[in-house]
């Protein structure tokens, strides 16, 4: 939502990966807080566009900024070659982009009922 012109809650409930009725939840709870406010779209007046409020990107600054040093801090002790890796594995989850994958069986669960 901070990256656009806003977006409608069904996108992100598709980019998430999440039944819109959660998603709806979420938002109200977001507006009643003063964080996000619906606007009708200039386009196409049947649709509700989701926006921050300032409150809401102040708050979201806030979140961003912690969850970059709780990150720093526990990453602070990895060898540059675990750090690598590491990128290297989140690159490449970021290249799914949110897309659903095909079902695989976590090697750990498949292990235990292939006995």
């Amino acid at each position: 939502m901070e990256d656009s012109d806003g977006c409608r809650a069904t996108d992100l409930a598709a980019h998430y990966l999440l039944h819109t009725s959660t998603v709806s939840r979420q938002i109200s709870a977001l507006e009643q807080l003063g964080y996000v406010e619906r606007r009708t779209d200039p386009g196409d007046h049947r649709v509700r566009v989701l926006h921050l409020t300032a409150s809401g990107t102040e708050a979201l600054r806030g979140v961003t900024a912690n969850r970059r040093a709780l990150m720093h801090r526990r990453l602070t002790t990895w060898d540059a070659a675990d750090l690598d890796r590491f990128a290297a594995y989140l690159r490449r989850y970021n290249a799914t982009g949110g897309q659903p994958q095909p079902h695989r069986p976590h090697p750990m669960t498949s292990r235990a009922t292939t006995s």
